[in-house]
């Protein structure tokens, strides 16, 4: 039990060592080269704290996702207020019995997992996907509407756009871009009052939800649950009232439960380019996907772009990175190179790695050099490693039918060791040669 009490004050200690050297970012919210993964600390004023690597959307998505858990008070898991009567309790105990024993271990488990949050562990956060309507839970006509029926599907695109389709011969209708939102199930309620018709209404804790408002005054919510459900509910808001107790009017008019039309392992290219159309502002063509067991829980896409509806006169090239639970997406990074699908011989060699982790932390086991190879000669990649005192040693990836995305596994350890890149067509000829020269994401230029 000492050494229990002990681990803990050194984990606290620690995480202050952290936080002393972060750096205001807004709010209550401070960034920190020394922190690797998002937590909340302290009880009477929490703060968040942020690795510098996040950006973008993503960064919303994280500082929205903490200070839910703050207004909840999850946090007061995390709280150093107290520590020190809990460690002088737990000394005193001379002679504990094997289940407090226990039970202090759960509860040490528990903290760490408060601290050390991962915003899309356990499907409880909004993924992009096409989504069916499962059932309709909550229904409101109003006299002016004119009822046209539910969509057929809604999507969630994988850099959180919303769009609907009506009918199977419509397209898809744009509707905006999704806002992380702090919705409870109380304000939910709220938004329901009709008695007689959410009775049997059984939504559990939300633990991510998303606001988007349209014309006059109109909202979209979108929501997860504890229990790994998603919602999508439609309304109309009081804006001109809206906090003012019995005088807020805001209405829930559809309450629906969405489920996902994608399965593992199913690749639907039409979603990816969606998802990358607007973070990419350009039209975009996908061309190469990548899975593997080396990288459970990510996705790859290579991809072309311009302004051109035909993918043969787009100029860019790119690829991006998602984070997946095998029925949803959520886009971690997405680079664009600038006419790099006109270079020579229709081969480019990524400056950027692919790196297949939450906070964009490199390692040897989940990041990927990226080779976009467009020239339809192309039959073989092979990869030389070279180092002093050693053989070369030479990987090759066969190039099936071109355009093609090659991803090498960065097993080198920077300036130690030079790696080159070949490319060859059927006959053996050289196609493309060059020396692999890494980029550390963090020294993009913004």
């Amino acid at each position: 039990m000492i050494a229990l009490a002990l681990y803990t004050a050194v984990s606290y200690w620690r995480l202050r060592r952290k936080a002393d050297t972060a750096v205001l970012y807004k709010d209550n919210v401070f960034q920190s080269e020394n922190v690797s993964s998002p937590f909340v600390l302290g009880i009477i004023k929490p703060r968040v704290y942020l690795p510098f690597k996040r950006n973008g959307r993503d960064l919303e998505h994280v500082i929205a996702h903490e200070q839910t858990r703050i207004f909840r008070k999850e946090h007061w898991w995390n709280g150093e207020a107290g520590k020190k009567d809990r460690i002088k309790s737990v000394m005193n105990h001379k002679k504990p019995v094997f289940w407090i024993i226990i039970l202090a271990v759960i509860v040490c488990v528990a903290a760490a997992a408060c601290f050390f949050t991962d915003p899309v562990s356990k499907n409880t956060v909004v993924m992009g996907a096409d989504y069916k309507i499962e059932k309709v839970l909550y229904a409101v006509t109003v006299s002016d509407e004119i009822s046209t029926g539910p969509p057929l599907q809604y999507c969630v695109t994988a850099d959180y756009h919303l769009y609907s389709q009506q009918t199977e011969r419509d397209g898809w209708n744009y509707l905006g871009v999704l806002t992380p939102y702090g919705l409870t199930n109380e304000e939910l309620n709220q938004y329901m009052p009709v008695d007689d018709m959410r009775k049997d209404l059984k939504v559990r804790q939300i633990t991510d939800a998303y606001s988007l408002k349209v014309e006059n005054d109109n909202f979209y919510l979108v929501f997860q649950t504890k229990d790994e459900k998603t919602y999508l509910a439609y309304g109309w808001e009081d804006a001109e009232e809206r906090g003012q107790a019995e005088l807020d009017d805001t209405r829930l008019r559809r309450l629906y439960l969405l489920k996902s039309r994608f399965q593992p392992g199913c690749v639907n290219i039409d979603f990816f380019q969606r998802s990358l159309e607007n973070t990419v502002r350009n039209k975009v063509h996908c061309f190469a996907s990548f899975e593997s067991d080396k990288i459970p829980g990510y996705h790859i896409e290579g991809f072309k772009s311009g302004n051109s509806n035909d993918h043969s006169e787009m100029p860019d090239l790119g690829f991006a990175v998602f984070q997946t639970n095998g029925e949803g997406y959520r886009l971690m990074d997405c680079n664009v190179y600038e006419n790099a699908a006109l270079v020579e011989n229709g081969i480019f060699s990524c400056p950027d790695p692919a790196v297949a982790d939450i906070n964009g932390e490199i390692r040897k086991d989940n990041t990927f050099d990226v080779l976009l190879i467009l020239n339809e000669d192309a039959d073989k990649v092979e990869r030389v490693y070279r180092q002093d005192g050693k053989e070369d040693r030479v990987e090759s990836d066969i190039c099936i039918n071109a355009p093609y995305m090659s991803l090498c596994p960065r097993e080198y350890s920077g300036a130690a060791a030079s790696v080159f890149q070949y490319v060859y067509d059927k006959d053996g000829e050289t196609l493309y040669s060059g020396r692999v020269i890494p980029r550390n994401p963090a020294d993009r230029e913004e």
